[in-house]
């Protein structure tokens, strides 16, 4: 038998995969089985046309004095939160004092808003050190799961004390209590003993960090002399593309203007060839007309001297040189011949 089964939900597993109906079974705080499931369970919950999801952690909260009063933690847990980080921006409240408890709440109000009439109404202080603000949590039932960072803040107020709140720079022996403040307050002497050592190791590991900076700050005027280099190459290149550019510019206008006096060049030629054209044909027709004008009046002229010749109108006589008569040439009918026309014969018979 299982602890819970939830049925009939629409689960969403946070893997990508589509959303599908089934069953979860609950066992000793775990999820034992995903399906259609007919086993029973001690306690059963009827989850059908709701979603079936996994908890969301939001690893930045300020819960850090509601979680000492609040099991809910609402609104967290009513969508669908169930785990919360605290202790985050510095600001929580344990480490503390009883002298500091009013500082560590105005802290919270300054940096979070949170009202701090709530906090003081909220928190009853059971604990100085850390480790027991972490039992005080553990000692109230939740529905939502809790983790604690240890607060900068509260650590920075517990060993400085109102030095804290100030630009005032912790002494060696503030920075070493406050590397093991976290540790219960009772052991803190063994503790600081134990991480002297470690802190000696790390202060000079900060020497030789220091060392190997100074090395590269060397390092560095070097890049930054290149820098200054390539930034002034840079600088004459970009002047020398532009005034390249102006001048294409330049020149591509002329381009621009001498391709367009062509084409109006072309243009022109173009139109005067159309013209020529129009005119030689107008002009071959006017040559076509003459031409069979010319014809038709020699034909007529031919006929009438063969209707002269014929009726004896016409005589012919005297030689080709003389001026007594012209010369008339014959139509294509009859035989060509070159005749001379006595006029004074012609205009006796008149």
């Amino acid at each position: 038998m299982y602890d819970s089964i939830v049925r009939n939900g629409t689960i969403i597993d946070g893997t990508g995969n589509p959303r599908f109906v089934a069953d979860i079974a609950i066992k000793d705080g775990k999820i034992a089985k995903i399906g259609q499931i007919t086993d029973p369970a001690t306690n059963e919950i009827d989850a059908k046309g709701k979603l079936v999801t996994p908890g969301w952690v939001d690893i930045h909260t300020h819960y850090d004095g509601q979680a000492t009063w609040d099991p809910l933690l609402a609104p967290s847990s009513w969508h669908g939160v169930t785990t919360v980080v605290m202790g985050n921006c510095g600001v929580g409240f344990a480490p503390v004092k009883p002298e500091d408890r009013d500082f560590l709440i105005e802290l919270m109000e300054g940096v979070e808003d949170i009202p701090g009439a709530a906090l003081s109404e909220g928190i009853d202080w059971q604990w100085e050190s850390f480790p027991e603000y972490l039992d005080t949590l553990e000692s109230i039932p939740r529905a939502i799961d809790v983790a604690a960072q240890v607060p900068h803040g509260a650590i920075r107020a517990y060993v400085m004390g109102e030095r804290c709140n100030t630009d005032y720079a912790p002494t060696q022996a503030e920075v070493e209590e406050m590397a093991i403040i976290k540790v219960d307050l009772s052991n803190r002497d063994e503790a600081i003993k134990t991480l002297k050592v470690e802190a000696d190791a790390a202060h000079q590991s900060m020497i030789d960090a220091v060392e190997r900076a100074k090395v590269a700050s060397k390092d560095l005027d070097e890049l930054f002399a290149h820098r200054d280099f390539l930034k002034s190459e840079g600088d004459r290149f970009h002047n020398e593309f532009v005034a390249g550019k102006e001048k294409a510019d330049e020149v591509h206008q002329k381009i621009v203007k001498m391709m367009d006096e062509v084409n109006e060049a072309r243009d022109k030629l173009k139109m005067a060839r159309v013209e020529r054209e129009s005119w030689m044909s107008d002009h071959n027709d006017s040559i076509n007309k003459m031409m069979k004008t010319g014809a038709e009046s020699e034909d007529v002229a031919n006929a009438l001297v063969d209707t002269l010749l014929d009726s004896g109108t016409l005589t012919f006589g005297g030689t080709m040189d003389g001026d007594e008569g012209r010369v008339v040439k014959r139509g294509s009918s009859r035989k060509k011949q070159m005749r001379r026309v006595d006029v004074s014969a012609s205009r006796t018979r008149k």
